[in-house]
């Protein structure tokens, strides 16, 4: 299955040095480009809530801490990557037509689907498991890294899709 990238131009020019800048914001009109969009808002917002709610442990709760720890490694780890791979098509015509045929997507969409389901998986064990045992959890904190779980499975779920498209457009080339 191929898709079509229509590319959409801005062009800001400077008046004392007369260099355009070029923005490729139809990036956004294709299905691979609104992934990866709704990939970053979901990252940002599971790395913002586990990084306001992970706290310090005493060494009785290192299970939950691991857990918690992890869950914000491959976030944030996938917050930046994703992160560059929009700034890199957003800023580069070139690199929005060549990077979709790439064995790139491919491997790092499967990477990030399978750490990030592992991740939430493991968190929700984790906080359902403590839940449940220790009564003086404090509940804001257990729905904040709850729903940060959530939205993790959710973003694994937007890798998983985006994996696939990758897949067909690798195959194409």
């Amino acid at each position: 299955m191929s898709h079509q990238m229509t590319v959409t131009r801005t062009v800001t020019t400077s008046h004392h040095e007369g260099t355009a800048f070029v923005l490729n914001t139809g990036t956004f009109k294709t299905c691979p480009g609104i992934l990866k969009l709704l990939q970053l808002i979901c990252a940002i917002i599971t790395t913002g809530i586990m990084g306001y709610y992970m706290g310090n442990y005493s060494s009785g709760y290192s299970t939950q801490f691991r857990s918690e720890l992890f869950f914000m490694l491959i976030s944030t780890t996938c917050l930046i990557t994703t992160a560059c791979v929009i700034i890199s098509m957003v800023l580069s015509i070139g690199t929005a037509s060549i990077l979709p045929r790439t064995f790139f997507e491919v491997v790092y969409h499967f990477v990030a689907f399978i750490l990030m389901c592992a991740a939430s998986i493991t968190l929700l064990v984790i906080l359902t498991d403590r839940n449940r045992g220790y009564r003086g959890y404090r509940t804001r904190d257990y729905e904040a890294k709850l729903a940060a779980a959530a939205i993790g499975l959710i973003l694994s779920f937007l890798y998983l899709c985006t994996f696939v498209l990758a897949i067909r457009s690798w195959r194409l080339v």
